[in-house]
């Protein structure tokens, strides 16, 4: 089956996949993550706050 033959949810799954095997997107990903998290560090604890999340609790954490 050619590309064009292709669904348009199974083609965006192979470029995504593409990218993500990409030597210099995993480079770029380990180079920088250690900046990426701290710097998403403030939106993360709002989110969790805003949330209310409690002791006990059940959360589902969907990373889309």
């Amino acid at each position: 089956m050619s590309t064009a033959d292709m669904p348009d949810s199974e083609r965006w799954r192979q470029a995504v996949r593409q990218e993500w095997e990409d030597t210099d997107v995993i480079a770029a990903w380990r180079k920088w993550y250690s900046q990426a998290r701290i710097a998403g560090q403030a939106a993360t604890e709002a989110l969790v706050e805003e949330a209310q999340i409690k002791p006990g609790m059940q959360v589902l954490d969907l990373a889309i």
